[in-house]
């Protein structure tokens, strides 16, 4: 709110954008959608690789984060459900920046924690960077880092990502006298689990526990690009590059694990959550998406100009038929 707050001068006449929605703000939501749509493919693609080919392949992947109906819709809608997009590569990347660079120092640290405890002011699920960054740390001290120094720097960030939302909470009481929280007290996210458990003991539990990972399930029946893709590349690879593949996988581990704790931790948090909707279980799908990039890329990179441009070819035209199937398709929607 507050950035689309300080962007409404300088937006507010765009043409196209003010035609769409009368309120002098929509145009300043829309430019920090798509701000949010270029930086979660800029994240992306560094997550993939930082060769040229990487790069191009990656770029040209990216393009499926953008080929399902959490964009569709809420591009052009003022709403945070893009941050479902981004959050999760955030997570990824974060695992492995913080797990593989060469040093880190409290005072790094801390600063992640804050600027991850101001992302978490906009979303909830941004609380799930604080896990990711504490996941690098157990990562470098399994392979021998003091553990003095990463339980310092883990203390330090996690004080640090509690202080916007204790200030936030603090400056609301004082100016409201209260403080509320619409997801818990209306949708009850998290907090059905004391609500079950208060009703009936574990027997309750877990009888509401079933019937909502069932309705949890149900929520994959619409998003199939990703997987599509997901499972195609591995099939292929499989078939035609084993031995190859198995190399990436052995020389791309580090990011590989990262996301695969990114889409751990999100399967996790909207699992427990207890509101269930396509949108938000599509967080899974991101880290899915980047995990076979970076093997198909890997496994490709030294090819023949003949054969990387033929797979080139051959990816350009799957993404360009995902994107019109759905933009042209009528639903369903989130």
């Amino acid at each position: 709110m507050l950035a689309a707050w300080a962007l409404t001068g300088a937006f507010r006449d765009v043409p196209g954008l003010r035609r769409m929605n009368p309120h002098p703000s929509y145009p300043a939501f829309i430019v920090l959608n798509l701000t949010i749509l270029v930086l979660s493919l800029s994240l992306f693609t560094a997550i993939v690789g930082t060769s040229r080919r990487a790069w191009v392949l990656g770029t040209l992947l990216g393009i499926l984060l953008f080929s399902n109906d959490v964009a569709k819709v809420f591009v052009w809608t003022p709403h945070q459900q893009l941050f479902n997009i981004f959050e999760p590569l955030a997570c990824a990347w974060l695992v492995r920046h913080t797990a593989e660079r060469p040093t880190l120092s409290l005072p790094r640290l801390t600063c992640y924690g804050l600027a991850a405890g101001v992302l978490l002011l906009a979303y909830g699920s941004f609380v799930l960077l604080l896990a990711a960054l504490l996941m690098g740390l157990f990562a470098r001290w399994r392979r021998g880092e003091s553990g003095r120094h990463l339980l310092a720097g883990g203390g330090l960030a996690s004080l640090a990502f509690g202080l916007p939302v204790l200030a936030w909470i603090l400056l609301v009481r004082h100016e409201t006298g209260g403080f509320y929280v619409g997801e818990t007290a209306e949708y009850r996210d998290f907090v059905w689990m004391v609500y079950a458990w208060r009703a009936g003991g574990a027997r309750r539990l877990a009888r509401v526990f079933v019937v909502f990972s069932a309705d949890f399930l149900r929520t994959f029946g619409t998003e199939w690009v990703i997987p599509t893709f997901v499972v195609g590349a591995a099939v292929i690879l499989r078939v035609t590059a084993w031995e190859a593949t198995r190399e990436v996988v052995r020389r791309r581990w580090p990011t590989l694990v990262a996301c695969f704790t990114s889409f751990a931790l999100n399967l996790l948090f909207f699992w427990l959550m207890g509101n269930y909707a396509p949108r938000l279980s599509f967080n899974i799908l991101p880290p899915l998406l980047a995990a076979a990039a970076v093997v198909v890329v890997g496994v490709t990179e030294e090819r023949t100009n003949k054969v990387w441009l033929s797979l080139l070819a051959t990816v350009a035209l799957f993404v360009g038929l995902a994107h019109f199937h759905v933009i042209a398709k009528l639903g369903p929607w989130c």
